[in-house]
């Protein structure tokens, strides 16, 4: 996988791969040392035009001071437009400075666009739990369960503690509390915490080992909830199927919403045999095996789906590769390739 701010370069360049047929776009450049997010290069008659474009992925508005940093950068290379993108808009003295030096300012955001006669018609309170933590007897001492990638349905319910002769996963626990979490819910976040008896132990897909557990806790609340209507799919994927990204002019207040589908985030990805990827809009792992006259053999190494977690052999054209970022981390494909064999073993 990659870092947000990473991801999400790629898909600012992949918008402007979309939106700019016959240019050449190109991510992670350099111009005469300086090194920018993305450039866009088209000739159109006899002349030449470069478009710089800066991307910021915070959780704050940009400040006016990168705004300007950013001014300085793209008058040194003698660029005919240059572009912010912003995922958290900008200061507003930021959108002055931009006014003043004709420095385009954009923000993007991802939106679900699920159609509204997909949708229940009533919102109904669901429970919402999240920052599940394990409270060990030795270090780390607090292990917190991962939530991307629809990860902890699966580990609430493959969470398994040991005391004595009874075992117990989180599920059942929670279960077992569901009425008295319930009678305090309300859409305030609130802290639960459950100290468990002595001599427990926890074994977790998270974890390398059985260890001996003081205590579980976890936030909670309730949320407004619309079912969607005749679905069998994971309610994580329907989410993932239906994301639109907001592209917005802060200047000139006009937005266009580009469908996720539409977009290749691996624009410059070439399948390899034994190497690791990650599809960053279904946020699932793929291995691929061989390829052979334009076709890959590939495994479904993780995925997690209706609380379980899934993986599967199957084929597809290596055409596709652009829907797929390569994992360069080895601290990542050293757990994926354990997940591998496993899917490995019980396909022989």
């Amino acid at each position: 996988m990659m870092n947000k701010w990473n991801l999400f370069e790629r898909l600012v360049t992949a918008i402007h791969l979309t939106e700019n047929r016959g240019a050449k776009v190109v991510w992670n450049d350099r111009i005469n040392g300086r090194q920018f997010d993305i450039t866009i290069r088209f000739k159109h008659g006899f002349y030449e035009y470069l478009t710089v474009v800066e991307c910021k992925s915070y959780s704050r508005p940009v400040p006016v001071r990168e705004v300007e940093a950013f001014v300085t950068k793209s008058v040194d290379v003698r660029a005919n437009k240059a572009i912010m993108v912003s995922s958290s808009g900008f200061q507003e003295g930021g959108i002055e400075v931009a006014e003043r030096h004709n420095i385009e300012l954009f923000t993007l955001e991802e939106i679900n666009r699920l159609p509204e006669e997909d949708l229940s018609a009533n919102l109904s309170p669901r429970l919402n739990i999240s920052g599940v933590q394990l409270h060990t007897l030795k270090p780390p001492f607090i292990i917190s369960l991962p939530e991307e990638r629809n990860m902890l349905p699966f580990l609430i319910r493959t969470t398994i503690i040991n005391s004595g002769d009874k075992t117990i996963s989180l599920e059942e626990l929670f279960s077992a509390k569901l009425s008295s979490i319930t009678e305090t819910a309300n859409e305030k976040e609130k802290n639960w915490n459950l100290l468990l008896p002595p001599n427990c132990k926890v074994c977790s897909p998270v974890l390398d080992k059985e260890i001996e557990l003081l205590g579980v806790s976890f936030r909670y609340r309730l949320v407004p909830t619309r079912i969607v209507r005749g679905s069998a799919l994971d309610p994580f994927l329907i989410e993932k199927a239906n994301i639109l990204y907001e592209y917005s002019d802060v200047i000139r207040k006009n937005k266009v919403a580009i469908p996720s589908e539409k977009l290749e985030l691996g624009f410059d990805t070439t399948l390899e045999e034994g190497k690791f990827y990650f599809n960053p809009h279904l946020e699932f792992s793929y291995y691929c095996d061989k390829i052979d006259s334009g076709e890959a053999e590939m495994y479904l190494v993780e995925s997690y789906q209706h609380r379980m977690l899934i993986g599967c052999e199957f084929q597809m054209e290596t055409k596709y590769a652009g829907q797929y970022l390569e994992v360069t981390d080895l601290t990542e494909i050293a757990r994926l390739n354990k997940l591998l064999i496993g899917i490995k073993s019980c396909n022989k």
